[in-house]
């Protein structure tokens, strides 16, 4: 468990991120027939992971070097790109591990993918060929535009005559009906905050404007910086939760805070792990519990969470989510 400085709405931010779901007003369990639509890309949920990354030098800073890693395709045609973000020493071409090394990860948008070849609304495709192993071990030719932040536009290409080696997962389909529910992308409606401690706060939240939660914190007396304040300057666009392991923030200014998840015995709530650098990583305990109920086409996710460091305080957080 890491040490936390203390910020009442960074975990606002995080409730979004563990995404559990959890006591909505007449919520009811999660038994029964399903009656949410079925995800367009729901049966070609993969994750492709590549034996060598593709490496650029983005021309903005020559000192470092960004490393496409990881392929995600989620089921509503979400498609995350995990990035290595490192130093490079120029003269002898090799990475100096800093501070400043960091995963990026990049959503973009599925237009088709027929098994083997995936191709993007924006712009490039990914193509899984020499498929062996029965379809576990294959290489991988990779073009693809993406704008990473920071960065800009980067281009992402593999060489024909290299292309690397990869290991394609493709998750089964779980039985359980709330599960299979789950596996989504879905949009924000609202946050619902109950923090007690050194601030208190409980208020009701429209929309997935994290601005203000933090100004409501403030006013109770929490401390942050203009730093930290700034950063709250974003809106929630959409939450993707995937049988493939993930479940991802994405904001409306391109960037994503990027988790991973492990489900619990009986598989009625998980342990959460971030992948990103963000302001979250320094207000949740990593391998923190969450649950998750849901009712038609809504989902609440539910953080409960307690905080010790330079203030003390436990946060019931709430995302109520729609689909």
């Amino acid at each position: 468990m890491k040490k936390y400085l203390f910020s009442a709405i960074a975990m606002a931010m995080m409730s979004a991120t563990l995404l559990s779901c959890s006591n909505d007003d007449n919520n009811n369990d999660n038994s029964g027939s399903s009656t949410m639509p079925t995800p367009q890309f729901e049966s070609l949920v993969t994750n492709i992971v590549l034996d060598e990354p593709v490496k650029v030098r983005p021309s903005l800073d020559e000192g470092r070097q960004l490393e496409l890693s990881e392929i995600t395709l989620a089921e509503d045609g979400i498609v995350f790109f995990q990035i290595k973000d490192i130093r490079i020493d120029t003269e002898t071409d090799k990475p100096v591990p800093t501070d400043e090394d960091k995963v990026i990860v990049v959503p973009d948008k599925a237009k088709s993918f027929d098994g083997s070849k995936l191709v993007l609304e924006k712009h490039g495709s990914i193509e899984i060929i020499e498929i062996t192993r029965a379809t576990i071990i294959a290489r991988v030719n990779v073009n693809v535009q993406l704008d990473v932040p920071g960065y800009g536009t980067v281009v992402f290409e593999t060489e024909a005559e290299n292309l690397p080696g990869a290991t394609v997962n493709k998750p089964t389909t779980p039985t359980d009906k709330a599960q299979l529910d789950l596996f989504r992308t879905w949009k924000i409606r609202g946050i619902m905050c109950d923090i007690t401690g050194d601030v208190t706060v409980s208020k009701e939240f429209t929309g997935g404007y994290l601005k203000p939660i933090c100004d409501e914190a403030i006013r109770q007396g929490a401390t942050l910086t203009e730093e930290e304040q700034a950063e709250f300057n974003k809106t929630i666009q959409s939450i993707t939760i995937s049988r493939a392991g993930i479940f991802n923030i994405t904001y409306t200014d391109g960037t994503c805070l990027a988790n991973t998840y492990t489900w619990q015995a009986g598989q009625t709530s998980f342990n959460i792990s971030i992948l990103t650098d963000d302001m979250a990583n320094k207000y949740i305990s990593e391998g923190s519990v969450v649950s998750y109920e849901i009712k038609g086409n809504r989902c609440n996710l539910k953080l409960d969470t307690e905080i010790k460091g330079n203030k003390n305080y436990r946060a019931v957080l709430i995302l109520q989510l729609e689909y």
